[in-house]
């Protein structure tokens, strides 16, 4: 009989040869620049060349702000953070002739996730989530083991952070759905196994390449495994799911045996997440 994983798989492939819905994020953004760039310290949005080198940074998170700025707020850029530069642009006229002048000044800026010590910003009272226990239960498993990266709240952006070992997802009130939000999580929980500590995979993989492309691919057959753990499957879930893979399997040519190893992959991943021993997973596959 074939155990929880192959019976995911096997319905995460059908779908992606069937064809599925385009993907889409399934939380409301509430922070200011949650689209473009913005400054966090005074919410103005960056223009021009600044957006585009913003944008290409590799950073989801789209609040950005100097050294100093980070300071008067309370924060602290990390030991080791590279700073982008952006330029500013000031015009104006030469006073007797009147001739049109414009000079510029360089800043360097640091992304939001760069940053300790300031939490994005919630401009609304968030209400109580209902969490699903069998979900949560996993989650709380995982933070409590001896080797888990740490979850913050807060903001538009779900991503995770290797170099601080964190995990960031908006507030559970900005879901749609409940199973949405674990689906998320889940899915950035399992991109933190990569790390040194724990499975070792190699992220240094850029946006758009191959090596990007299949550890999104593990960390959505992740997600998908640990919903099924829960308990939690929906139309909702599946078609997030399998669109999200698409997405990246048209990276790699739309090959549906590439899904098939990052799902093995995943399965690591997974019962990593678990807390699963040795022994424990000999005993599920007998």
């Amino acid at each position: 009989m074939a155990n929880v994983y192959e019976v995911v798989t096997n319905r995460l492939i059908e779908k992606l040869e069937s064809g599925v819905i385009p993907w889409r994020q399934p939380w409301k953004n509430t922070s200011r620049g949650a689209y473009l760039p913005c400054n966090f310290a005074t919410g103005r949005s960056y223009h021009g060349i600044n957006t585009i080198m913003l944008l290409s940074s590799g950073f989801p998170t789209r609040q950005w702000m100097t050294y100093k700025q980070a300071q008067s707020l309370g924060g602290q850029v990390r030991k080791g953070e590279r700073g982008t530069p952006v330029v500013f642009w000031q015009f104006g006229e030469e006073a007797e002739t009147k001739k049109k002048t414009a000079w510029s000044k360089n800043f360097t800026v640091f992304n939001l996730d760069q940053i300790d010590g300031i939490q994005p910003e919630i401009p609304f009272d968030v209400p109580a989530f209902d969490a699903i226990a069998e979900a949560q239960t996993i989650v709380d498993g995982y933070l409590s083991a001896a080797s888990h990266p740490r979850l913050l709240h807060g903001g538009s952006s779900a991503c995770y952070s290797q170099s601080s070992d964190t995990v960031h997802m908006p507030d559970g009130a900005q879901f749609s759905k409940r199973e949405l939000y674990y689906d998320t999580l889940f899915h950035e929980l399992g991109h933190s196994t990569a790390h040194p500590s724990r499975l070792k995979r190699d992220l240094s993989g850029k946006f758009g390449t191959p090596a990007y492309s299949q550890e999104e691919l593990t960390a959505e057959f992740t997600a998908a495994f640990l919903l099924a753990e829960s308990g939690i499957s929906s139309d909702d879930t599946d078609a997030h799911n399998a669109a999200y893979l698409a997405s990246w399997l048209k990276v790699l040519k739309g090959d549906s045996r590439i899904a098939v190893f990052a799902a093995q992959r995943a399965q690591k991943a997974a019962d990593y997440i678990l807390g699963r021993t040795v022994a424990q997973l000999e005993e599920v596959a007998a």
